[in-house]
């Protein structure tokens, strides 16, 4: 019995090897074919994943686009409705000194019966900062002001006499220039009264 099993062996020892490699052959294609399927699966996913992310971008740009141009024709209204500005000295006006965050300055004269928020449309204008995200402070912190707050109706009445510095900061939340938040404080002299 054993030399009949040792014969059959041998005579069938090729056939059985062949046979081994066909399998070992087939779990290697059947892998591939599984290996090939995900990953055009997952390139499909990828692909699918990139052209949402161009889609979400184009319309960021497009929405951000729009913002700008009618920030741009927000600001050309502005202007034209800003009040003229009244010669030096003239009586029943106003001097309004601004101090930004990064330390720059700028002064403009109004009527004293302008609108206050004439003042936020001046800086939305000038220096295009949106008016709604600025918050106006006096110098020494006692009084602060928004656009539209609706406080005072007037400069006159607001108390703000005929030179004024404001502090100009961005209103908390904003999403633009961090930085510009808030001003340190300092002891600064100025020239102009609260």
């Amino acid at each position: 019995l054993t030399s009949w099993i040792n014969a059959t062996r041998k005579r069938h020892l090729r056939d059985f090897a062949k046979l081994q490699h066909d399998r070992r052959e087939a779990v290697l294609h059947r892998e591939r074919t599984e290996g090939y399927r995900a990953s055009v699966e997952e390139d499909a996913v990828r692909e699918a994943q990139e052209r949402a992310e161009a889609e979400r971008r184009r319309q960021a740009e497009e929405e951000e686009e729009r913002r700008r141009e009618e920030l741009e024709a927000r600001r050309e209204v502005l202007r034209e409705s800003l009040p003229e500005e009244p010669e030096p000295g003239a009586a029943g006006a106003s001097t309004i000194a601004l101090r930004f965050a990064d330390g720059t300055r700028d002064q403009r004269r109004f009527p004293s019966d302008a609108p206050i928020d004439s003042i936020f449309d001046w800086i939305d204008v000038e220096h295009e900062i949106e008016r709604e995200r600025l918050e106006l402070g006096t110098m020494n912190g006692s009084r602060t002001f928004v656009h539209g707050a609706g406080e005072a109706s007037t400069i006159e009445g607001a108390g703000l006499g005929r030179m004024t510095a404001l502090r100009v900061g961005i209103v908390e939340g904003s999403s633009e220039d961090a930085g510009e938040d808030d001003e340190t404080e300092g002891d600064e002299s100025e020239e102009y009264s609260d």
